[in-house]
């Protein structure tokens, strides 16, 4: 166990308080003489037990340095640090009790000192954090709500960077309790905060994997191996190897057990040194679910057997429920059904704690409670920004009035110097027509550039819009005919041939087309009737928007030409992908819109592409709207599109 932040904090505070006279807050810790000699004592005494993990002496020496600075009252603002660590010892012992009393004093300091939650703001969210830690593992889910969205209004709206760490603790309370909807928009409201960390922002991105791994597990896949990139730069690999393990999850749901096995593997060797028990068990759950697939009991004992001390010990409800499920179904299959029937029962006492009715109940008034507040607290708001817009108008007023006075007497004097140059004016007045005549025939001359400029610009989108939109069509009609063929006539034979005369005419047709459903109708509807009609047999295609209003909303000459990207992408994997399954992910952020479109087909060779014309049209679409796009793909391991656009604000 390593000092934490706090504790150093509170160290250099009480060590060097002194070199300054200047009093810079009211939370200052002004160290007298006589205190530190006894001071650093403890302070080092503490730092040194904590670092050699010696925790029944960090809480002996911690209880000694809070009641000395108890009986000096300038102290008192250390006594939180103290109490922090402390927790951890108490934790580390399993005297849950103690740690969670020890946590709890800490908030009550930040909650009742003014201005402790403003200036101290990180060490109070890393307090909480403890202390919902210590919730997660006694399942005391309705206190772990309450202390976070507590910790949202002690924020006052404020500190985003730091809200958006308490959203997305609230997305894995709310994951643990199996209420996967709400756990989503917990991970996404976390997202949707401009200001968050790289690290908050791919724990999200777990979190979505999470989220995602019961529903959907090309998602979960999606958001993973999203988050994997950024871990596996990180020093500690932790984090890394832990998602390694949920990749793998997704692996053997999928039946790819050999390459989820030989990721498990790795993720053994890396939590064996490092000594992660709680990540050592989760690791023999997944290699025991390997061997289940594998139908090699032998091996599927062995590694549930490995699995059983580090999760009942350190695994946690959600793991130690998946251990006993998997342990009735290895007794089910060897037919010994006592055991059966013991693991059965408490896989089932687990779930009935994760259900219970009482807390779910306690945890729908916080959410109320929660809301209302955050609503107050937008009223009081609201109500600040109304002064302040009042006082601003009050301003502007005598700004205004003050402008108008300074014009009427510039106005005033220009009249006056007027009628002393009317001679030398008649005398200007042939060269003023001069330069008059000048500028008209220059502009004039530039109107012309200009309209030159816009034909040319004109027959270019022309020629992208025939080729992105009816032949789009065409192809995808085609597509549909030649599925139906094998059952229908002859005569569909023709209509293939005429469709591919069409199609090869109008690339040579010079005539503006604009989608003007994605104009008068609701944008999402229209993407789905896309998606629909490139849908078939062969083909799945799978659109995930968020948020829908949103982006129905998004500016009209946007939703076209996003329209028209995926059209000319749907195109290109109907036509070019062999691909059988094609994922779509539509999601707007504060600023900008992401657009992500994957195939499971034959991919490409980025290294020996050259771009066609649809590629082209693509490329010019987004650069039109300075947007990005990010191309990913192999022989063979299908193709990744990844797009940002600016929206306006």
């Amino acid at each position: 166990m390593k000092p934490s932040l706090n504790l150093l904090f509170l160290i250099i505070i009480l060590l060097f308080s002194n070199c300054s006279r200047e009093k810079k807050s009211d939370l200052e810790i002004k160290l007298k003489p006589e205190d530190e000699k006894e001071v650093t004592s403890l302070g080092k005494a503490l730092y040194k037990n904590i670092s050699s993990k010696n925790h029944d002496s960090v809480i002996i020496i911690g209880k000694q340095f809070i009641k000395y600075m108890q009986q000096k009252p300038y102290l008192k603002n250390g006594i939180y640090a103290v109490n922090d660590e402390m927790g951890k010892a108490y934790l580390a012992l399993k005297k849950h009790d103690s740690a969670v009393l020890a946590y709890k004093k800490s908030i009550k300091f930040f909650e009742q000192e003014p201005g402790a939650i403003e200036e101290l703001s990180n060490q109070y969210i890393n307090t909480i954090i403890g202390l919902i830690n210590i919730d997660k593992r006694t399942e005391n889910y309705d206190n772990a709500i309450k202390v976070l969205y507590r910790g949202l209004i002690n924020l006052n709206g404020e500190k985003p960077k730091l809200r958006s760490r308490l959203f997305n603790e609230l997305g894995y309370v709310y994951w643990y309790m199996k209420d996967i909807n709400y756990a989503e928009k917990m991970f996404r409201k976390s997202l949707l905060i401009p200001e968050k960390s790289e690290f908050t922002k791919n724990a999200n991105y777990m979190g979505l994997g999470d989220v995602f791994f019961s529903k959907n597990l090309d998602s979960a896949y999606f958001y993973y191996k999203k988050a994997s990139s950024y871990f596996k730069k990180k020093i500690d690999k932790g984090n890394y190897y832990t998602n390694i393990i949920n990749i793998s999850q997704v692996l053997i749901r999928k039946g790819e057990v050999i390459e989820a096995e030989k990721l498990l593997l790795e993720a053994e060797n890396h939590f064996i040194k490092s000594g992660s028990k709680y990540d050592i068990g989760r690791v023999y759950l997944g290699l025991a679910k390997v061997a289940m697939y594998n139908k090699n009991i032998d091996n599927e004992f062995k590694y549930l057997e490995q699995a059983r001390p580090f999760l009942e010990k350190n695994g946690g409800i959600v793991n130690l429920h998946k251990l006993y499920l998997q342990f009735s179904k290895f007794y089910t299959k060897t037919g010994d059904l006592i055991k059966q029937k013991h693991y059965a029962n408490k896989a089932n006492q687990i779930k009935d704690s994760i259900y219970n009715p009482n807390k779910r109940s306690l945890i729908n008034i916080y959410k109320i409670n929660h809301l209302y507040e955050l609503n107050e607290l937008k009223v009081q708001t609201q109500k600040k920004q109304i002064s302040i817009q009042s006082k601003q108008k009050k301003w502007l007023i005598i700004g205004v009035l003050i402008l108008l006075f300074l014009i009427i007497i510039l106005y005033i004097l220009y009249l006056q110097r007027i009628k002393t140059q009317k001679a030398l004016l008649k005398n200007q007045e042939e060269l003023s027509a001069q330069k008059v005549s000048t500028l008209l025939q220059n502009q004039k001359v530039r109107s012309m550039q200009s309209h030159i400029e816009g034909q040319k610009k004109e027959r270019e989108r022309i020629a992208k819009d025939l080729h992105d939109s009816i032949s789009g069509n065409l192809a995808a009609i085609k597509m549909k005919l030649t599925d139906i063929k094998e059952n229908q006539s002859k005569d569909i034979d023709l209509i293939i041939s005429n469709i591919d005369k069409t199609y090869n005419q109008v690339r040579s047709i010079s005539h503006n087309l604009t989608p003007q459903e994605v104009v008068e109708y609701n944008f999402i509807n229209v993407l789905n009737q896309l998606i629909l009609l490139y849908q078939s047999e062969n083909l799945k295609l799978t659109i995930e928007v968020f948020p829908e209003e949103e982006l129905n909303l998004v500016n009209n000459s946007i939703q076209i030409e996003i329209y028209r990207i995926l059209q000319e992408l749907i195109t290109n994997i109907v036509k070019h992908a062999n691909a059988t399954k094609g994922l779509i992910n539509i999601t707007l952020h504060d600023d900008y819109l992401n657009l992500i479109i994957e195939d499971n087909g034959i991919g490409i060779d980025i290294r020996k592409k050259e771009k066609g014309i649809g590629l082209k049209n693509i490329s010019s679409r987004v650069k039109s709207l300075n947007g990005t796009i990010e191309l990913d793909s192999g022989l063979n391991k299908g193709v990744t599109v990844n797009i940002n656009i600016p929206t306006p604000t």
